[in-house]
């Protein structure tokens, strides 16, 4: 119930604000980390970096989904 509760806020943040960085983060970051899809969490996250290029855990999010998919060097 957990990841499905944090699926579901996430869902409802972006509807309600999907130019916020952290929305963004949070979609990417439950994309990647609840559902393992890597394309959708890459969008949303990279989305967070344009909107806050300055949060640290955006990029942190979004290298290591590349780490966890072999594409290190991207």
């Amino acid at each position: 119930p957990g990841l499905e509760r944090a699926c579901a806020a996430a869902e409802r943040a972006l509807a309600l604000a999907p130019s916020l960085a952290q929305t963004r983060a949070a979609v990417g970051a439950v994309a990647q980390f609840a559902d393992w899809d890597p394309e959708r969490a890459d969008r949303h996250l990279l989305a967070a970096i344009e909107l806050n290029p300055r949060e640290p855990s955006f990029w942190s999010w979004r290298s290591f989904g590349h780490l966890v998919r072999g594409q290190g060097e991207e």
